[in-house]
């Protein structure tokens, strides 16, 4: 869409529109009368035909249309094509901050942690970082009852077995590294305090956890 300005002293008010428009998730490249007399306009809703843009979150949209500046220009065909690189460019960018956040925290991330009493309690978190997915890296997010981490001592005879136990059962998120959600957890996964991570005696912990969960249950 195209807002015209007909004359210099009007170039205020479309500076004024274009605030307004922003505030309602809307974002204008604003040109000036002496400049083209009046400004492109461009919503979030046009990212709805960028299939990698489906899952973002409103912010995140606003965040990626206030960085385009004034790079998108007017609503062509060839323009259309330009806001897709630019959606690519915008998502490589974040890739390489995220990647560059693992790297200087590398050995937090190589680190399982396990949080106790989530969700009310009655839960275990169990959070990693996987550099291997086909994204360029992910953090799992595994979610274990007391009853599954009961049942799993019970069975195992040897601790690959319990692992693989609690996986097969797991309610598992993953968040790859090149999605909006990565940076939030992996800034949770370095400043957030957790109870203890896998090492020799986090299986004697688990049981001991879960076991303690289900009698306070009775």
């Amino acid at each position: 869409m195209r807002l015209i300005a007909t004359t210099q002293n009007e170039n205020e008010i479309v500076d004024n529109l274009a605030t307004e428009l922003k505030n309602k998730g809307v974002y204008s490249d604003v040109t000036h009368y002496e400049d083209g007399f009046g400004i492109t306009v461009w919503s979030i809703n046009d990212l709805q035909d960028v299939e990698v843009t489906q899952s973002w979150p409103r912010d995140e949209k606003m965040r990626f249309m206030e960085s385009c500046g004034h790079k998108l220009g007017g609503a062509t065909e060839d323009h259309w094509e330009i806001l897709r690189e630019l959606v690519s460019n915008y998502i490589s960018k974040k890739v390489d901050e995220n990647d560059a956040y693992v790297i200087e925290n590398q050995s937090e991330f190589d680190k399982t942690k396990f949080y106790l009493d989530v969700c009310g309690g009655g839960w275990v978190r169990m959070l990693s970082y996987n550099p291997n997915s086909n994204a360029g890296g992910q953090f799992v997010d595994d979610l274990l009852s007391n009853h599954t981490i009961a049942a799993a001592g019970k069975a195992y005879s040897t601790e690959d077995e319990f692992w693989n136990c609690l996986y097969e059962n797991s309610k598992q998120t993953l968040v790859d590294i090149d999605t909006p959600d990565f940076s939030g957890y992996a800034k949770e996964f370095i400043e957030s305090p957790y109870d203890f991570e896998q090492n020799f005696d986090a299986i004697e912990k688990l049981i001991k956890w879960a076991e303690t969960s289900l009698e306070s249950e009775d």
